[in-house]
């Protein structure tokens, strides 16, 4: 009889909803319910998909200094306050939830931007927001800064932590990137 599907799983929302309420009246029940939880659900994996999903969730959420082999990042400049976050976020003029890639940040006009990290200009070029600048630190590892009017650096040429990018407008956008997409570049600016 407990070898049934719907019957096991009738039994875990009985014990799920016994759980809640016994632990908002504030008894211990964990002893108790635990091992039948266990019981229940040994068969399907999920035991060991939820301790998997909780540990990815504590990762995500851990805040994590931006460091590359040791080397921690540096802000490519100073800033007055972040307008946008990587992430998903809700457009409130389009009306749906939207991903954004990258951070923009609200800057002085003519903020003199530099790299996170040393690395090789590996693309100048403009588009809808203004002249953007990409730089490959690594095989593996570029960043991009968009939103600039000016740009005092030439393809291919070497950049170190000093070198000047070029000349921003009064909003930066910043994107980190690997070989499978854009990655979270918000500690940058924290």
């Amino acid at each position: 009889m407990l070898g049934s599907f719907r019957f096991r799983m009738f039994i875990v929302l009985i014990i799920a909803i016994f759980t809640s309420i016994s632990l908002k009246a504030g008894h211990e029940s964990k002893a108790v319910v635990e091992p039948v939880l266990r019981y229940i659900l040994r068969d399907y994996g999920f035991e060991s998909k939820i301790a998997a999903f909780l540990e990815n969730y504590q990762e995500e959420h851990e805040e994590v200094p931006v460091m590359s082999k040791g080397i921690r990042w540096q802000k490519p400049c100073e800033f007055l306050y972040v307008i946008q976050k990587y992430g998903w976020y809700w457009n409130e003029k389009e009306k749906r939830q939207e991903f954004s890639p990258g951070i923009r940040i609200k800057v002085k006009n003519n903020s003199l931007i530099k790299p996170i990290t040393e690395g090789v200009v590996e693309e100048i070029g403009s588009d809808k927001k203004g002249r953007y600048v990409l730089i490959k630190h690594d095989e593996s590892f570029f960043s991009l800064y968009g939103g600039l009017k000016e740009i005092l650096v030439t393809e291919k040429s070497k950049v170190d932590k000093e070198t000047i990018l070029g000349k921003s407008t009064d909003v930066l956008y910043m994107e980190l990137r690997d070989q499978e997409g854009p990655i979270n570049s918000n500690s940058i600016v924290e």
